[in-house]
């Protein structure tokens, strides 16, 4: 079984991803794991300790009733939910808990950024995104899970690209939307067209799925060519590979004086070559596979 672990600090941004774990989870008959964590004071006098303990029985408290709300919805009774309580600093504890329970997935909520708010991410998700080893799924407060019109792959024609490709391909028959894979690059030469319809015609060959297109892009600075087009697609989700790390950095460290770049708004999906995401509709496997 396929396991989603979703972290949340009950915010209104979290309550948003909750809508993504919970359906995603119940199309694809995964176990979701619900988790949050809370900070422990370093002082352990008297009042210190009373403080922990009354953290602790809040959290608990929020997490019996998060899910309580689960467990009464009828459209979810076959639904497995578990939850766990973590303590230590937010982004450590959800790394150490996701080593521990091996999620096919991770979903959380992120407060998006703008203009001069300050981090595209905010902390705590950009730094998940940068050392987890197991695939993100990091979802903006004001995108609603209603608002998912397609799955966009930005390639760099690497190796693992078919088998995230692949993975992605699942997502979409999940969520039932198309895919469409983008190549984006600041060299308008022969070479880069012979790599973008060799790569089109090497996943029409070896991937069986039909609701796919492929783009390739020309812009001098790639994040303001990302941010352009993604300014036509506002509702995808946007998919990396988790070799790009570089790409990764560069949208995490941006200048924050940009308006509305797409990463605030847009859901962000970052894969992994060396462990598959594994989220799909059980009778639908057998339909996306890599040939070999």
């Amino acid at each position: 079984m396929s396991t989603i672990l979703y972290t949340t600090d009950f915010s209104d941004a979290a309550e948003n991803a909750l809508n993504f774990a919970v359906r995603m989870a119940e199309s694809s008959q995964s176990k979701l794991l619900l988790f949050h964590t809370y900070d422990i004071p370093y002082d352990h006098s008297e009042r210190v300790d009373a403080d922990i303990e009354a953290m602790k029985k809040k959290s608990r408290k929020a997490m019996d009733k998060l899910e309580s709300s689960i467990r009464s919805r009828p459209d979810l009774e076959n639904l497995e939910v578990e939850t766990i309580i973590g303590t230590g600093s937010t982004v450590t504890s959800i790394l150490e808990t996701a080593r521990e329970v091996q999620p096919n997935l991770i979903v959380m909520g992120t407060r998006g950024a703008s203009g001069i708010k300050k981090l595209i991410f905010g902390s705590n998700t950009a730094e998940i995104i940068m050392h987890s080893e197991f695939p993100v799924l990091a979802i903006p407060e004001e995108f609603k899970f209603e608002h998912i019109a397609e799955l966009v792959y930005a390639t760099d024609y690497r190796e693992a690209d078919l088998e995230i490709l692949s993975d992605i391909i699942q997502l979409a028959r999940l969520l039932d939307v198309p895919v469409r894979v983008l190549h984006l690059t600041d060299e308008d030469t022969l070479t880069e067209e012979i790599k973008f319809r060799g790569f089109k015609d090497l996943v029409r060959e070896t991937i069986n799925f039909q609701n796919i297109t492929h783009e390739l892009l020309y812009s001098e600075q790639f994040l303001d060519g990302l941010d352009r087009y993604l300014e036509e697609h506002l509702r995808a989700i946007m998919s990396l590979g988790s070799y790009r790390r570089n790409l990764l950095e560069r949208m995490v460290n941006r200048s924050t004086g940009m308006e509305m770049a797409y990463h605030s708004r847009l859901p962000l999906l970052v894969l992994l070559a060396d462990r598959r995401l594994s989220i799909h509709r059980p009778e639908s496997l057998p339909e996306v596979k890599v040939k070999a």
